[in-house]
């Protein structure tokens, strides 16, 4: 990694509890901004940003996903188009719309984790998987390595 880039982490494990209240979040700021969308067509936004609960489970939940992104040495975030969690057209990791700065940041971060055998999320530059089913699916696994959680 470049010199005075560190990782970030923005959040990893999430319990069944906070991720129903993540895709609560999420599915009421759908709806109060597309109120005449049916309910059928909220969820299926909200699904394109955070895994259901009520539909098993995502990959936070094992443990094997992690939100990050890079910072210098005094905390503050790098370029990316968007803040972490932030959902708009720069939101996708290969959007077009970026800077010339965004796009460098994204490619180390890319090229590092990849290193590290991890997979992105193509719908958040910041979600990276390693075990869970989505990191199974892209690299062709026939299983992934972690289930879901549970909490004792």
């Amino acid at each position: 990694m470049p010199e005075n880039y560190h990782f970030k982490i923005y959040s990893a494990y999430r319990s069944q509890v906070e991720q129903q209240a993540l895709w609560n979040k999420r599915y009421q700021e759908i709806a109060s901004q597309n109120p005449t969308l049916s309910a059928a067509e909220m969820e299926q936004r909200t699904r394109h940003f955070c895994a259901n609960p009520q539909r098993g489970f995502g990959g936070h939940q094992t443990g094997g996903a992690i939100d990050i992104g890079l910072c210098r040495s005094d905390g503050s975030d790098y370029a990316f188009g968007t803040k972490q969690s932030e959902v708009n057209q720069k939101t996708p990791s290969q959007a077009t719309n970026l800077t010339k700065e965004e796009k460098h940041n994204r490619k180390i971060l890319f090229s590092v984790m990849k290193r590290g055998g991890f997979v992105n999320y193509p719908q958040e530059w910041w979600h990276f998987s390693y075990g869970d089913r989505l990191w199974a699916a892209y690299k062709h696994k026939k299983y992934c390595i972690y289930g879901q959680a549970t909490e004792n």
